[in-house]
């Protein structure tokens, strides 16, 4: 049986409101957007208050916070991307960070040239509260990698929990696969599950997200080492 014809009208109605958000966003980033940039990289890291409990840093090790095992880990990466940035053939690297406010996504640092100094002073003093609006932050980062002028952008994710506000992480995926086909400029996407079971991402995964998952610390460094290695500085064009 074909939907009523109220309910076709509803759906075209919000198809077309849905598209113009995503135009409008994009719109809003352009005039931010980093120049010259041949790697773009945007990281969603989870600030949701379930970041405060403590999961192993490795088999049979004393426990830790997840925020301040995710503090280290992403700390190693921020070393890491600084080396990556001084070699003589690496091309410019721009990288913005993007974070949970209330029920909302928002811009922590803002996409733009790799600074590493800048980078570890915001990452010293994040402090984890509230729910997790995934969707959310991962709209307005690949709103900024759309908008930016780079040869790669990938969206790298790292969290403790599946989305509990805002709009759901597969919905928003699709809008910002569809504006990259439309602009020809595709968005590679990389979901870290830190002491979460990644099968609650599995739809993720089936719209092309690399997705894996981590137990401890550990396990938290080698994801990161395999993302940064074999997915996102490997498409760095030198």
């Amino acid at each position: 049986m074909s939907p009523h014809p109220r309910i076709r009208s509803l759906r075209w109605i919000f198809g077309v409101l849905a598209l113009s958000w995503c135009r409008a966003a994009a719109a809003a980033a352009e005039a931010s957007a980093p120049a010259g940039a041949s790697l773009a990289l945007a990281v969603v890291f989870d600030t949701s208050g379930s970041m405060n409990q403590s999961i192993p840093t490795k088999p049979g090790a004393r426990p830790d916070t997840k925020i301040r095992i995710a503090q280290r880990a992403f700390g190693n990466v921020i070393d890491r991307l600084e080396t990556f940035s001084r070699s003589p053939a690496a091309k410019p690297l721009a990288i913005g960070v993007y974070v949970f406010r209330g029920n909302e996504g928002a811009v922590a640092r803002p996409l733009a040239p790799f600074h590493a100094a800048d980078l570890r002073a915001w990452l010293q003093n994040v402090r984890p509260d509230g729910p997790t609006p995934l969707g959310s932050a991962m709209f307005i980062a690949g709103r900024d990698l759309l908008a930016a002028p780079a040869a790669s952008r990938h969206l790298l994710v790292l969290t403790d929990g599946a989305n509990t506000a805002g709009p759901a992480p597969e919905k928003v995926l699709a809008q910002i696969s569809e504006a990259g086909f439309r602009k020809q400029t595709p968005i590679f996407v990389h979901i870290i599950a830190l002491n979460l079971k990644p099968e609650v991402f599995a739809t993720l995964k089936m719209q092309g997200a690399t997705l894996i998952g981590a137990l401890d610390e550990a396990q938290l460094n080698s994801q990161f080492d395999f993302i940064l290695e074999e997915k996102i500085l490997v498409e760095a064009p030198r």
